[in-house]
């Protein structure tokens, strides 16, 4: 089994892969956002320098005018130029909290430098459709990246993002 060279080598000693054949086989059946050399970008940072990671529930499903997929592959992140509800809520939360950040950055992959790891419950979901449309594919996988980030690091805070996260 290969994994995408953006997979920090970290990663790849980690109990999380066993599944991974299986899912490039149901993605091969489907259309998917975000494009499949970004669908890992989130798994970049060491897992050993991880002190928060926060969950949400999939990519963005939209499509640009110019055929790109808005998700990154980064949960939440967007491209330059870009907004969505989520990252308001995100931003009016900091904001509150920190007074001392009040940036309109809408861009949150800075976050993977300071030990943040975003993590959806699904890498990859339909195009313009349903979030939860590849909750099937991904469930076991994020499971365990949550259970084995929780036994080898117990140190890390786990955020949850929402009801179904």
């Amino acid at each position: 089994m290969s994994l995408p060279k953006i997979v920090n080598k970290d990663w790849h000693e980690l109990n999380i892969w066993s599944d991974i054949d299986n899912i490039r086989e149901k993605l091969s059946t489907v259309s998917f956002v975000p494009e499949a050399s970004d669908i890992f970008r989130g798994f970049s940072i060491s897992p050993n320098s991880i002190r928060v990671v926060i969950v949400g529930l999939a990519p963005y499903n939209t499509v640009l005018a110019d055929g790109s997929a808005l998700a990154t592959g980064i949960p939440f992140d967007v491209p330059e130029g870009y907004d969505r509800p989520s990252l308001e809520i995100i931003r009016e939360c900091l904001w509150n909290d920190y007074n001392d950040i009040q940036s309109e950055c809408t861009r949150i992959s800075d976050w993977l430098d300071q030990g943040v790891f975003l993590l959806n419950k699904a890498l990859t979901c339909t195009p313009f459709g349903e979030a939860r449309s590849h909750m099937h594919i991904w469930s076991k996988f994020t499971e365990s990246v949550i259970v084995e980030l929780d036994r080898l690091f117990n140190s890390i805070v786990f955020v949850f993002l929402g009801r179904d996260a």
